[in-house]
């Protein structure tokens, strides 16, 4: 009953999450743009087009060059215009001259000697406005009270998230259906035990039945103990199996049980004393899982670093990323592990956590601290350029990371714990790092501003040509953009084909290293033991017909894959039948089909009405829960995701794409996993071996973690294409502007994630590895093949029709300005 409260209790809280979700989704959209109706369409800052000033002065754009534009206003005098040049957020004046609006009579360099600074400054015609425009001008104006406030929270978290680990559970995979409600059964009505120790003894059963009996009353004593059973005898008489049945599930207690049991056995001279079953699996999945957190760790941070010293080429620049990282993670643990007092949160979270914590607040920090020194080698003052900052690349992180959410929050749909689990910390760990990125990155910046550029161990390059071998690049692609694409798809399309011929299976104790206790021990009683104690299969009947029951019990023998059917009455009349069935060498695919053959006794005349539990009865479950959702999880991403790039960039055919593309990069990446991992291609370069499947929760948790990692991206790349296109650039040279820009630090962002991927796959549990091998994966192609190849040739072939969009929609959708 614990386990089906603590379930409900977390599908309660995905529920307020998602709709907290939406309120974050509005927001997003406020912060980042205003409704149609309030001002006037957006103007293509161009030679020749009309604009008015905030303040209101207006005339005709007579030329631009990079980011001044010459705009042409009323003289005092008739026939006298005066030129005004608007640069961001400064307003020169030329002194009063003949110039004809359509036609400059004076190059942009004659006239730039002339230019005299207003006592006022203004704001250019597409000058960002609006509350994040405020929150920079806060966040340098009060920047150390915000690092103070930022500080506190921090050192308040730390405890918190520092015993996080000790409210998770490796549960979830159970669904609360039919298996769960006959495991409620058997502890209700059959009087079973909540789950039970294995205990495997090397000896004589007779020498070991007598140790058992002389400790029997120190074993009930321990807290959690319920039952200890007889020994059972190994057919060749060299070992035994003491079960022992604990009246509870809880973590906590089981782990302390487990250390006692141990204690008490090897007190009493049993030798060689191993373990198995569902509560010590449980706390071998929670030490390892902290082993390979910390391996990870070590190996991903300093890779990270000297990535970031790669792009950024200074000590503090490089060291701002990953305090942030490492600020995020720490916020989220501690509110993961507040959820964790009320719900029943998978140990798998720290995988999430880590992962996009570092990865992401690493990303968005990179973005934040270069738009900041680009800002300043432009000759802005730190205020100016942390206001600047935090407006334009404070916009890009809150459409970004809304990406990242939507589709993280699909395996919110999925009845499971475990992926409830994983979507509620990623949710709360993009949205930590989104904060801290927009709240407490530009104070710093402010705080320390120029002193970014001290400690240099290589000259950073601010003028502008750091992209230039991506402009080349893309510029070539343009060229010829349809072959560019066919080629890319001949080779991305038959690795996603591959993806087709996955073999799904729930690993359970082959989730482990082969060397840890529980694995090892589970196989050596499935060897001795001929598995009559492993995995049964109970099959409860509603009846009590004596005739029934014996037809039932004769057919139950004759289903393929069945040795053995036991029997129980319980006291209200129902009858336990107690199903033994085999497993292939390769997973549970065999027993599965056996527990579909037992179901479909139900449906001949005369069977009782039956409920199926056990491990391979709810296995089918979460198989049959993962096809029948994995629709509604494709929908509700690609369908949000569309949502969000059809509001931010105003345009029917960009969201169609991204999707589009994002899937072909995803697809691709699964069945390179299925290559190596149930294919065994190169496996063993990744120190494991070939499984001949690949878990079956993988494809719906790397595809929610891609999907969003990829909008980042392209988020990212979209939103300098769109400020080219604004600024009036067509949608070549905005394209190619665009690359060129965001490249370098897109590409820097995705090795470091790259990097946290690789040392992912040094860990020991199998879905760590394959998620971080596909995180790597993914990644890698996303941040090369797909964004420098594919994504120019198909806007080369698209042209102008990127950004279609009806007329009645322009009309209806807010305006978010990205120049």
């Amino acid at each position: 009953m614990h386990r089906a409260r603590q379930s409900g209790t977390l599908q309660g809280t995905s529920t307020i999450i998602l709709i907290a979700l939406a309120c974050a989704a509005l927001l997003a959209i406020a912060l980042v743009a205003r409704p149609a109706t309030a001002r006037t369409p957006l103007v293509r800052v161009r030679p020749g087009a009309a604009a008015t000033t905030r303040e209101g002065m207006g005339g005709v754009i007579v030329d631009v060059q990079e980011e001044l534009v010459l705009l042409a206003v009323a003289g005092p005098e008739p026939g006298i215009v005066a030129g005004l040049w608007v640069r961001r957020d400064r307003l020169f004046e030329l002194a009063p001259h003949e110039l004809d609006p359509a036609i400059a009579s004076e190059t942009i360099e004659g006239l730039r000697g002339r230019l005299t600074r207003l006592e006022q400054p203004g704001t250019a015609v597409s000058a960002p406005t609006g509350r994040l425009h405020r929150l920079g001008a806060a966040a340098f104006d009060h920047r150390r009270r915000f690092l103070q406030v930022g500080l506190v929270i921090a050192l308040v978290s730390a405890p918190i998230a520092g015993t996080a680990h000790s409210v998770l559970s490796s549960g979830g995979f159970v669904p609360d259906g039919e298996a769960m409600r006959v495991e409620r059964d058997l502890r209700e009505r059959f009087h079973y035990p909540a789950t039970t120790l294995f205990v495997y003894v090397d000896g004589s059963p007779a020498a070991v039945q007598a140790q058992v009996a002389a400790s029997r009353k120190q074993l009930r004593a321990i807290e959690g103990v319920e039952s200890v059973q007889d020994v059972v005898p190994s057919p060749d008489g060299t070992a035994v199996l003491i079960p022992i049945g604990l009246d509870t599930t809880k973590d906590e207690v089981t782990r302390n049980a487990i250390s006692e049991v141990r204690s008490v056995t090897e007190e009493a001279g049993m030798r060689d004393v191993r373990m198995a079953g569902r509560a010590v699996f449980s706390k071998d999945v929670e030490q390892q899982m902290r082993v390979d957190m910390s391996k990870a760790e070590m190996i991903g941070i300093p890779l990270a670093l000297v990535i970031l010293l790669i792009v950024f080429g200074t000590v503090p620049a490089a060291l701002l990323p990953i305090g942030v990282g490492i600020l995020s993670v720490l916020l989220t643990m501690a509110v993961v592990h507040l959820v964790g007092l009320a719900a029943d949160v998978s140990v798998f979270v720290l995988n999430v956590v880590t992962l996009l914590g570092f990865g992401l607040g690493i990303d968005y920090t990179i973005i934040m601290v270069s738009r900041f020194r680009a800002e300043l080698a432009r000759g802005r003052s730190v205020r100016a350029a942390t206001i600047v900052t935090t407006t334009q690349a404070g916009r890009a992180i809150l459409i970004s990371g809304l990406a990242v959410l939507l589709g993280l929050s699909g395996m919110m749909l999925v009845p499971l714990g475990v992926m409830h689990s994983i979507a509620i910390g990623g949710v709360i760990v993009v949205g930590m790092t989104m904060l801290v990125s927009i709240v407490l990155v530009p104070p710093t910046l402010a705080l320390v501003g120029g002193g970014l550029e001290r400690f240099a161990v290589r000259k950073p390059r601010t003028d502008g040509t750091a992209g230039d071998g991506w402009r080349r690049l893309t510029h070539a692609v343009m060229r010829r953009p349809g072959m560019v694409v066919c080629l890319v798809l001949a080779g991305l399309v038959p690795l996603a084909l591959m993806a087709h011929g996955a073999k799904l299976e729930v690993p359970l104790q082959e989730a482990l290293p082969r060397h840890v206790e529980s694995r090892a021990t589970q196989r050596v009683i499935e060897r001795d033991f001929d598995q009559r104690v492993a995995s049964p299969i109970n099959v409860v009947a509603h009846t009590d017909d004596a005739g029934e029951l014996q037809a039932l019990g004769d057919r139950l023998l004759k289903v393929p894959n069945v040795f053995s059917v036991g029997q129980q009455r319980s006291s209200d009349g129902r009858t336990l039948f107690i199903v033994t069935a085999a497993k292939d060498r390769s997973g549970g695919s065999a027993a599965r089909d056996t527990v579909t053959s037992i179901r479909g006794l139900e449906a001949r005349a005369g069977s009782p009405a039956l409920d199926i539990g056990g491990q391979f009865a709810w296995e089918q479950e979460f198989f049959q829960i993962l096809q029948a959702r994995m629709p509604l999880v494709l929908l509700f991403v690609f369908g949000s995701a569309f949502l969000v790039l059809l509001v931010a960039f105003r345009s029917i055919v960009i969201p169609l794409k991204a999707i589009v593309l994002n899937g072909v990069s995803i697809a691709a990446t699964l069945g390179i996993v299925v290559l190596v991992f149930q294919h065994g291609f190169g496996v063993g370069l990744l120190g494991s071996h070939q499984l001949g499947w690949i878990d079956a929760s993988l494809p719906l948790v790397l595809f929610c973690l891609l999907f969003g990692l990829s909008m980042d991206y392209e988020v990212f790349m979209l939103a300098s294409i769109a400020e080219g296109w604004q600024d009036g650039l067509d949608t070549t040279n905005a394209t190619a502007e665009g690359i060129a820009r965001t490249a370098p630090l897109v590409t820097g962002a995705a090795m470091i994630l790259v990097a946290l991927g690789v040392a992912f796959t040094t860990t020991e549990l199998i879905l760590v590895k394959e998620i971080g091998f596909g995180v790597a994966v993914a990644l890698l192609l996303d941040a090369t093949i797909v964004r420098g190849l594919l994504v120019p040739g198909v806007m080369r072939l698209l042209g102008d029709r990127n950004w279609w969009l009806p007329t009645w929609l322009a009309r209806r959708l807010p305006v978010a300005r990205w120049a």
